[in-house]
């Protein structure tokens, strides 16, 4: 494996673009909200996009002070959301983009885990498992669509 600069991120950088990824997360359940759902997957919808805004405001408020460790990502990884949105996708199509969003996200929050320690490993540890579980929420609406 070849390493460069592009597979690294110093934990500032990480918690910004965490943020962002929160962000993008929650804006993506307010446009799933604009569809007509069945109501355990609306339910769902408002509930995942509180929790994505909760997460992106604890990584806002996270502390990281003069850490000057770096996390790296495996060069196949991309650090940004997989997929795009657009409005004519059908709700069964939101609801698997919407899983694969998760998973990408709890495999960012592992894969930075793995290169850090301390309290800030538990921290995205526990944000991993937050995904994890939203996706496997997500999982189980798949028989309404």
């Amino acid at each position: 494996m070849t390493n460069s600069k592009e597979n690294f991120l110093s934990i500032a950088e990480f918690l910004k673009l965490a943020v962002e990824f929160e962000e993008d997360s929650a804006a993506f359940y307010r446009v799933m909200l604009k569809k007509n759902l069945a109501e355990p997957v609306k339910a769902l919808a408002e509930l995942l996009e509180k929790q994505e805004e909760a997460h992106a405001q604890l990584l806002r408020e996270y502390d990281a002070g003069n850490s000057r460790a770096f996390i790296q990502f495996p060069p196949e990884f991309k650090l940004s959301m997989p997929d795009k949105y657009d409005e004519g996708m059908s709700i069964a199509d939101l609801i698997s983009l919407a899983i694969n969003r998760e998973v990408h996200a709890e495999a960012m929050y592992n894969n930075a885990a793995a290169s850090v320690s301390g309290d800030f490993k538990e921290f995205i540890k526990g944000l991993a498992v937050f995904e994890a579980e939203h996706a496997e929420r997500l999982r189980s609406l798949r028989d309404y669509y």
